[in-house]
């Protein structure tokens, strides 16, 4: 996918962002990501996720959203093993995606509020925290698209945010952002 200086600052892309961006002469979201995370920059996985999620269609931003949220839930179930809300509001979310009706959208709001508020009170553990976060604002499922939008941006960063000590799952995020930008 093509970008250019221009878009990027109409995204509001952080000034660093945007002079790595002229640096380096890139003149495809690809090229700009895959470079960034050959880099040891620490803000590199935050500069990938938080591009990938402005340049995705809304359905592709909700799909990468959820799958970023999945990837940290192992963090929040791990501290709070029987509280099945977050995984409840990632599963509404999915079914939302797959078939996008009144009643669906009504039961990921629940789910998600559900979510919200256990990660809230179990904010003792800043990782779960995000982790249970990324899945509330997966629930990017709302008819406009700028607030799907946001959700889902809002998702992924925080899923980002949970993962911050797991290279690994940092890697397996972007991953699939790539894949859905060539989707």
């Amino acid at each position: 996918m093509r970008m250019t200086i221009e878009r990027l600052e109409v995204l509001e892309a952080c000034e660093d962002g945007i002079l790595y961006f002229k640096k380096k002469g890139f003149t495809t979201v690809e090229e700009a990501v895959k470079s960034i995370l050959k880099t040891k920059h620490k803000e590199r996985f935050n500069w990938s996720s938080w591009l990938l999620s402005k340049v995705l269609t809304t359905e592709n931003q909700v799909k990468f959203a959820v799958n970023s949220a999945e990837l940290v839930l192992p963090i929040w179930e791990e501290k709070y093993p029987k509280d099945k809300r977050p995984i409840e509001a990632i599963e509404a979310a999915k079914e939302v995606i797959v078939n996008p009706t009144s009643e669906n959208k009504e039961k990921v709001i629940k789910a998600a509020r559900a979510a919200y508020w256990a990660a809230y009170w179990a904010a003792s553990n800043a990782a779960a925290y995000w982790a249970a976060r990324a899945a509330e604002a997966a629930r990017a499922t709302d008819d406009t698209a700028n607030f799907a939008t946001a959700r889902a941006t809002l998702a992924t960063a925080r899923a980002v945010s949970a993962a911050t000590n797991k290279p690994e799952i940092l890697t397996e995020i972007i991953k699939y952002g790539l894949k859905l930008l060539k989707d």
